[in-house]
């Protein structure tokens, strides 16, 4: 965005990320000749992600004749800043306006002790096992707490739902698994005659609740994690290697799992070393007055976030934190003696305010972020999940009211008109219209509108994609931007 609400193309190019994977990525796809495809592949295309010369789409006015182009994306979901900040945007339009209806919600956060960080980082299926458990546990407290109050005879009546999201990555760019889940701050009960169900809001977690919830995920995880044979106790474990199923034959990637877990230095001389940290001034070690926190054997849980039910800003707001990517462009920085140092979002409580990597170590640790493929970083349980009774009802509940708020913002002039993109007065239309193309997202997002010409204020239309390599070049040379994207 340029000062004004005008649309700017983005320059991938010119990012300091860019010229870093660049200039670096063949050196390190030489070093680490064992390095999975998967992972390749998200270098590579990434550094194809908003280059022209590797295809685009061609935008136009009909009126004056203005065109403009719009370069492909990569779609990657490691760490590249824009392909990753449009996931965000789009979940976050499709759950607010199609799958959470107005009730309060509560984030709960998970997370995990180092050991267990490796184990779910080699064995990426892990991971939805120790998230459902969890949920699990945390659904049990709900209807716990709906019985004890009486809203329900019997806790199995109670139905809760949550939307996870697994997330890879901490601050300082370093691999950290862990859980964000939106749970129903309360529970929904089926009644009787009515085709939907009823929201039933419960008190907020106490920290000793938090701490039985953190205790029990813990003891289930650990009985379930030794029932497949991925955990040893100390007895069992003496004499064998200390990382259970952390074989380096078995994963090119659990040095740089490890280097990125542990914050240490993975190439060079000083391999195993603290990675070299800029201070500052030491943060406040007291917590914030809204954070409720439980803890059982390094399994901590946070749950001190909670979104009234009509704000629905505020749930967008929390959605995109959840699903944000792992770094910004503002936090990067290229040294002049060829160091990356990356800012930390927030102080440690030791006064760190930066992170000094070498080349290497940087790439190395994106590498670690990018997830193995058909592994899903977003899971839905409960009453959202796609196989429960009631969701239907519950979706279509949220999609009406999503309706009614977008009609309402329009008043007299009409659903044609509506200035977020929706269409006729029937739930049909409403869903079919209400998508997450580019151009609706930046609108959502920047309140640019992409579609105006800047030149008659007119709508452009998309007229062609633009992918074989000799129509690229022929017209990008005539209208000089061929030679643009550097040299790959």
């Amino acid at each position: 965005m340029c000062g004004t609400p005008a649309y700017c193309p983005r320059r991938a190019e010119s990012s300091p990320l860019y010229r870093i994977v660049r200039q670096h990525f063949p050196r390190y796809r030489l070093n680490n000749s064992g390095c999975p495809p998967f992972v390749e592949a998200e270098f590579e295309s990434y550094l194809k992600c908003g280059i022209l010369d590797e295809g685009f789409a061609r935008v136009l006015c009909d009126d004056c004749g203005y065109e403009r182009v719009v370069a492909f994306s990569c779609k990657g979901r490691g760490f590249c800043p824009s392909c990753m900040g449009r996931q965000m945007a789009a979940h976050s339009v499709s759950w607010v306006d199609g799958l959470l209806p107005r009730i309060r919600m509560r984030q709960y956060v998970l997370s995990l002790p180092i050991p267990l960080r490796f184990l779910l980082a080699r064995r990426g299926k892990l991971q939805g096992v120790v998230l459902s458990i969890f949920i699990h546990v945390v659904f049990e407290y709900l209807r716990r707490k709906a019985f004890e109050l009486g809203i329900c005879d019997h806790g199995d009546e109670a139905k809760p739902g949550s939307v996870s999201v697994i997330q890879r990555f901490g601050s300082a760019l370093n691999l950290n698994i862990h859980f964000h889940c939106l749970v129903t701050d309360g529970v929904f009960l089926p009644m009787d005659g009515s085709s939907s169900p009823e929201f039933f809001p419960l008190p907020g977690p106490k920290e000793d609740e938090l701490e039985a919830i953190a205790w029990a995920t813990c003891r289930k995880v650990v009985a379930k994690l030794k029932r497949l044979g991925f955990w040893k106790d100390e007895e069992a474990a003496e004499g064998t290697e200390q990382r259970q199923g952390l074989g380096h034959d078995e994963n090119a990637l659990n040095d740089s799992y490890e280097a990125s877990i542990r914050g240490v230095v993975q190439f060079g001389p000083d391999s195993g070393r603290r990675v070299c940290r800029v201070f500052g001034e030491a943060a406040q070690s007291e917590f914030r007055s809204d954070k409720v926190l439980g803890r059982g054997q390094s399994f901590n849980v946070e749950a001190g976030r909670v979104v009234p039910a009509n704000d629905r800003a505020g749930l967008e707001r929390l959605v995109r934190y959840i699903l944000r990517p792992p770094l910004s462009r503002s936090r990067l920085r290229e040294r002049s003696d060829g160091q990356i140092e990356i800012k930390l979002k927030t102080a440690w409580s030791d006064g760190t305010t930066h992170i000094v990597l070498a080349p290497m170590d940087f790439m190395s640790r994106l590498a670690a972020l990018v997830p193995a493929p058909k592994i899903n970083l977003i899971r839905y349980h409960g009453v959202f999940a796609p196989a429960s009774p009631l969701r239907k009802s519950i979706v279509l509940e949220a999609q009406s009211q999503a309706q009614a708020e977008c009609v309402g913002d329009i008043g007299g002039i009409g659903a044609d008109a509506c200035k977020k993109g929706c269409a006729g007065t029937e739930l049909s239309a409403f869903n079919r219209r209400r998508d997450t193309s580019w151009a609706s997202l930046m609108k959502r997002v920047f309140e640019i509108d992409v579609l105006e010409c800047p030149k008659c204020k007119s709508r452009m239309q998309r007229v062609s994609f633009i992918t074989k390599r000799d129509s690229i070049r022929k017209y990008l040379e005539g209208v000089g931007l061929l030679g643009n994207a550097p040299p790959q």
